[in-house]
């Protein structure tokens, strides 16, 4: 059994336990502002379906009174030694053109204080880690590897509306973290790092955004330098 079939178990379990309906289910997630049908949550639990979007599991992680940060870790969402890793020191960045910005804090662990308190007090965000290079640029256009995000996941109905903001995209089953560009009435999701190619998207049936990114905890190794 892999990560995500535990993680499936795990959910299932704590739907039965409540003694929850698939449609009971829908109506909660409906009520917190996510879309998520009784069918799509009856095949993750029978298996049909592989993936699961951050919003969702948080959400779900709320309802059946679950710890995000364990179900994001075996979710991949996370690193599976997210709160005991070696002390860091994170670089600190404002971003001039994006609607997020850097953060610094002083060690590892005062990042998953601050994100532990995210998961659990706000409702309608979540912390996922960066997992590839797409976003990584240059100056104040920076996305790193391995950076955590946090994401608010209001948005807006009418997705023209987040022209220029870098968001959680979920495009033909797979997520994506990209900015939105608008050109001629054109959608893209953009790419900081010009070695990834701009994803055209030519039915906006098939583009749903998972949440705007607010926050960039950049973390970088700090070594000590012997005198």
């Amino acid at each position: 059994m892999d990560n995500f079939e535990k993680l499936v178990m795990i959910l299932k379990e704590a739907r039965l336990e409540k003694e929850y309906s698939f449609r009971q289910v829908e109506m909660y997630l409906n009520h917190k502002g996510v879309k998520y049908n009784f069918t799509s949550l009856k095949k993750l639990e029978d298996g049909k379906i592989r993936s699961i979007s951050p919003r969702v599991l948080h959400t779900l992680a709320e309802i059946y009174g679950l710890n995000a940060v364990e179900l994001f870790k075996m979710a991949d969402f996370l690193d599976k030694n997210y709160e005991i890793e070696r002390v860091h020191f994170i670089d600190y960045k404002m971003i001039g053109v994006s609607s997020f910005e850097y953060v610094q804090f002083n060690d590892i662990q005062e990042l998953y204080d601050a994100t532990e308190l995210y998961n659990q007090r706000e409702n309608d965000t979540y912390v996922i880690k960066m997992k590839d290079q797409s976003m990584q640029g240059l100056e104040n256009r920076n996305i790193p590897d391995g950076s955590y995000l946090v994401v608010e996941s209001d948005v807006p109905d009418n997705i023209f509306k987040l022209h220029n903001e870098v968001c959680i995209f979920k495009f033909m089953d797979k997520f994506y973290v990209r900015e939105l560009q608008i050109v001629n009435e054109r959608v893209f999701l953009r790419s900081f790092n010009k070695k990834y190619a701009d994803i055209m998207i030519s039915n906006l049936r098939d583009l749903k955004c998972e949440g705007r990114v607010k926050k960039c905890y950049y973390v970088k190794e700090f070594s000590r330098k012997i005198q």
